[in-house]
C-alpha cells in the first residue's frame, strides 16, 4: 500500500509499536514482503516466506509445480529482491530497523501498562503520547505528514535534563532545559525515556 516508501513504511511501525495496545505483525512484514497478486482472495497475503535470493526463494526444494502456493520471483517484491538473506546482512534493511523497533518496544514496558495522554505538539500533524509509571515515562512523537514539523516538548526542566533518546529516525540533538523545541522530519520519529534507570 505505501509503494515500497521506507520513510513511510517505518513511521507506520513506528505507530504501530507506539501506540497503546498489543502490536501484531503477519510473517514477512518485517522485510517488506509485497502481497502476491496473481493469487485471489485472502492468499495473496499468505504466499512462503522469501528466506534466500535463489532456491524457490529458501523456502522449498521442491519444484514449483508442487508448491501448495506459488511464490513471486522477479519484481520489486519477488524473493530474488525481497528476502531474509539479503537484509541480514544490511545494517540499514527493513529487517534489522524491525529488530531494533522491537528490541526498544519490548524495553518500554510503560507503553504497555503506564497510563497514557495525548501531548500538545504544537501542530495537528504530529502525533504525541505520554506514557506514566512511577518515576518514569516514554514519550512518542510521529510526524504524519510529508514535511518538517516542528514540535513544542511540555517537560519540567528536570524531566529534560534526563530526556534520553530511545528509537529515531535520524540522530537529534539531546533535550536540554530551557531548550524544549524539536524538528522531526516528513514522516519523523522519536522516542524518549523521562527518569528512569537510564
Amino acid at each position: 500500500m505505501l509503494d515500497g516508501d521506507q520513510a513511510r513504511l517505518r513511521l507506520a511501525y513506528s505507530l504501530l509499536f507506539s501506540v497503546p495496545g498489543a502490536p501484531m505483525l503477519f510473517y514477512g512484514e518485517e522485510i517488506g514482503m509485497g502481497e502476491h497478486l496473481e493469487l485471489h482472495g485472502r492468499l495473496a497475503v499468505r504466499s512462503p516466506m522469501q528466506w534466500t535470493d535463489y532456491g524457490n526463494g529458501g523456502f522449498s526444494t521442491a519444484p514449483p509445480d508442487r508448491f501448495v502456493r506459488s511464490m513471486p520471483a522477479k519484481g520489486d517484491y519477488g524473493y530474488e529482491a525481497v528476502n531474509v538473506r539479503r537484509q541480514r546482512g544490511d545494517p540499514d534493511s527493513l529487517l534489522n530497523w524491525m529488530s531494533r523497533l522491537i528490541r526498544t518496544r519490548r524495553e518500554c514496558t510503560e507503553i504497555g501498562v503506564g497510563e497514557h495522554t495525548k501531548l500538545n505538539t504544537g501542530g495537528e500533524a504530529v502525533l504525541g503520547l505520554r506514557y506514566d509509571v512511577e518515576g518514569s515515562a516514554i514519550l512518542v512523537f510521529n510526524n504524519l505528514t510529508g514535511r518538517r514539523c516542528d514540535v513544542t516538548l511540555d517537560l519540567s526542566d528536570d524531566e529534560a535534563a534526563t530526556a534520553t533518546d530511545l528509537f529515531a529516525d535520524r540522530q537529534y540533538d539531546p533535550i536540554k532545559p530551557g531548550k524544549l523545541r524539536t524538528r522531526l522530519n516528513p514522516y519523523g520519529y522519536r522516542w524518549l525515556r523521562i527518569g528512569g534507570p537510564y
